[in-house]
């Protein structure tokens, strides 16, 4: 499954922490962010739990695509 967005992009010095618990990234173009930060740190925790993987792409100022992988028993 690949989840991808229409956002803003996250930029390459961030993607390394995109999955740690609250984190969020934001830019000059973002005046409010609306969450937690506890989403992909869910789903990484989940998928791994199922022995899955997930992964996240992202083309800064595009695109962020997040695959997630899941076994089948």
């Amino acid at each position: 499954m690949v989840l991808c967005d229409t956002g803003t992009g996250i930029p390459n010095e961030l993607m390394d922490d995109m999955f740690k618990p609250f984190m969020q990234a934001t830019n000059a173009h973002q005046f409010a962010q609306v969450g937690t930060g506890l989403g992909l740190a869910l789903v990484k925790s989940f998928t791994e739990m199922t022995v899955g993987q997930v992964g996240i792409e992202s083309t800064f100022g595009e695109v962020t695509a997040v695959r997630i992988t899941l076994p089948i028993f």
